[in-house]
């Protein structure tokens, strides 16, 4: 019995596969996919509130100029304090750039907000100051 346990779902597997290979395959491409990055944020302990002044200060308003749809989140009982999910306007694309022209508009309304290119540089190393760790993953959706 503890064989006919270990066996059946390879037979089983092993017709499945042939069932599939027997059938004509063809490429079929997924339609109308948006592509997101989902990134994790973790403080250092009690930055928090520093951390958030500076995204609805600079980092939201930002957003809204260039008409982002960015959402984040304030993640409760979680390794993880902060969750933002960015909209990729480039889609995978933007894999293949050093600095995307994304990146480049980004910071340049950015800089409208901050007031010079040494405030946004600021900005950015004060932010990073407050990052104790952070992880980003790739999702998407299919509509």
């Amino acid at each position: 019995m503890k064989n006919f346990k270990i066996v059946f779902p390879l037979i089983a597997l092993f017709f499945c596969f042939n069932i599939l290979s027997a059938q004509e395959m063809t490429a079929e491409k997924h339609e109308n996919l948006k592509w997101y990055t989902i990134t994790y944020f973790d403080f250092h302990d009690g930055k928090i509130d520093e951390a958030m002044k500076l995204v609805n200060e600079y980092f939201k308003p930002t957003d809204q100029d260039l008409g982002e749809d960015v959402m984040d989140f304030e993640l409760l009982y979680n390794e993880w304090d902060h969750m933002v999910i960015f909209p990729m306007k480039e889609g995978l694309e933007v894999f293949e750039w050093k600095t995307s022209p994304h990146e480049i508009e980004w910071m340049k309304a950015l800089e409208k907000h901050a007031g010079s290119k040494e405030k946004v540089k600021e900005i950015m190393e004060e932010w990073e100051s407050y990052v104790k760790k952070s992880k980003s993953h790739l999702a998407r959706t299919k509509s």
